[in-house]
């Protein structure tokens, strides 16, 4: 109840659509829910099917894969910053 207030303003009052208003947007949309949900499956079937201490260690390092995917497939920029908090993530 308490989201429906600030969603109905946003959408009725003020006239945007908080809902994706292209097909190409609501695609994308549902792919990136469908793939939100396969990461939490596997991420649960990791815990569930492998020792404790590597599926940890898989789930921990989540964030570095994202960026260094991140870098390669859609050419975000790897600022020094990034690269050094990914290493130390990696070591400790």
């Amino acid at each position: 109840m308490p989201l429906k207030i600030p969603l109905t303003y946003h959408s009725f009052v003020i006239g945007n659509s908080f809902l994706p208003t292209t097909w190409r947007k609501r695609i994308m949309l549902c792919v990136i829910a469908i793939l939100g949900g396969f990461t939490m499956l596997t991420t649960f079937a990791c815990v569930r099917f492998m020792p404790v201490a590597d599926a940890i260690t898989l789930i921990f390092t989540n964030p570095f894969f994202t960026m260094l995917f991140a870098a390669v497939f859609l050419g975000h920029r790897l600022s020094v910053l990034k690269i050094t908090s990914g290493r130390c993530e990696l070591v400790l």
